[in-house]
């Protein structure tokens, strides 16, 4: 666990940067071996990577242990009985983590050495 003690009523930012991994399998021919008529996720990496930093993990929502990201709500609400609770129920402490969209790596993944399938609807 990161951050300050419960009881200290402080706030840690902890940076997360986060990475999306695209990838192209290639045939024996050391072409682009296209998976259901794309050749890779990778046109979807930034699109995705942004439905994640707009997700409860990264953006405010609210909980039955307040207002706050996914983790720290889920850290006050173990540590609630070590939160100092006064009239106003104001303490501070909450581990917040920052986001930011890191440019991605490219893995090629050469012919034998990846296997691909998909579940039949």
């Amino acid at each position: 666990m990161v951050g300050n003690p419960p009881a200290s009523g402080k706030v840690v930012t902890i940076n997360a940067p986060i990475v999306p991994v695209p990838w192209t399998c290639w045939d024996q021919m050391g072409k682009w071996r296209p998976i259901k008529g794309t050749r890779s996720l990778s046109g979807l990496r930034i699109p995705m990577a942004n439905h994640v930093v707009k997700s409860p993990i990264y953006q405010p929502w609210i909980y039955t242990s307040g207002v706050g990201q996914f983790n720290d709500q889920m850290m006050r609400a173990q540590f609630w009985n070590r939160i100092h609770h006064g009239d106003d129920d104001t303490n501070g402490w909450h581990i917040n983590v920052s986001p930011s969209v890191k440019r991605d790596p490219r893995m090629q993944i050469p012919y034998g050495y990846w296997y691909f399938g998909h579940r039949r609807q």
